[in-house]
């Protein structure tokens, strides 16, 4: 099932990895999943993709909360990672859907 499956008293229900490589690949799939659905939302809601710091991190922190709520923990910094290298081809996959972001 999990490469890194530990339980503590606390998160007894949680399960802890230290990277996203060590989650299986339906976890994997779910999370680019949820990615995604922020990516795109913000974009639907705000009418333009996010460029700032701030921006970046209100998706980031919306992620963190969806993986909390499938009770996987995670270090953020792992998930800032996997966001940094997936904005490429979300901003592609969003210019297909609506070319007028890219002009």
């Amino acid at each position: 099932m999990l490469k890194n499956f530990k339980k503590t008293e606390k998160q007894s229900d949680f399960i802890l990895v230290t990277s996203i490589s060590n989650l299986t690949p339906e976890q994997k799939n779910n999370i680019s999943n949820w990615l995604y659905e922020i990516y795109y939302d913000y974009y639907i809601n705000n009418h333009q993709i996010p460029a700032e710091e701030r921006q970046h991190h209100e998706i980031i922190k919306k992620l963190l909360d969806k993986i909390k709520q499938a009770n996987i923990s995670i270090p953020e910094k792992q998930i800032q990672l996997y966001y940094a290298s997936k904005q490429t081809k979300y901003l592609k996959r969003l210019a297909k859907e609506f070319p007028e972001i890219i002009k």
